[in-house]
């Protein structure tokens, strides 16, 4: 029995190292893509994603993605059905959006607890570079009672939803 819970024990503590040593390697994935956010237009390939709301409920699932070359796209997807709007977006404009997502820190852990009050919605934080996920987190909107860098984040993109929807979803 003691053999047995030896045994058990030795492979926690490997597989918490192995945690730990994931966890390393995500801090420096998360520095080189907050890098890169620094100077988006730098890097085409890369799409910055918020996606707030729930597809059945109040204004819908709204999802914003900004790429690297200035193209940017809002979809809202409702009961009944899916809306999307597109804009080409000025080069300062994408790289001050990155640089504030950065300032920010977009790409930092963030976690929520549970449980969640009653009307509180999912939001979605992604960058991928070529369609690949380079950092993702899944959290909740009432989370940015509590971070004051997450709520700044969440405001920039409904300003930009709000420019790119042409006034129609987000706000100035």
């Amino acid at each position: 029995m003691i053999r047995r819970i030896t045994h058990l024990c030795t492979i926690a503590i490997m597989l918490a190292g192995a945690c730990a040593s994931n966890g390393n390697n995500a801090r420096q994935e998360q520095s080189d893509v907050s890098k890169e956010l620094r100077q988006v237009t730098a890097h085409p390939d890369l799409q910055t994603v918020i996606r707030t709301g729930t597809e059945h409920w109040r204004a819908g699932e709204i999802t914003l993605t900004v790429h690297g070359d200035g193209a940017a796209t809002v979809t809202q997807r409702q009961a009944q059905g899916v809306t999307s709007f597109e804009a080409t977006l000025k080069k300062d404009e994408v790289d001050a959006f990155g640089r504030e997502l950065g300032e920010r820190r977009f790409t930092t852990r963030r976690t929520s607890k549970m449980p969640r009050e009653p009307g509180d919605t999912p939001v979605r934080l992604a960058l991928q570079r070529g369609g690949k996920v380079a950092f993702e987190i899944q959290i909740w909107d009432a989370d940015r009672d509590g971070d004051a860098d997450l709520d700044a984040i969440l405001i920039a993109g409904q300003r930009l939803v709000h420019r790119i929807s042409k006034g129609a979803l987000g706000r100035p």
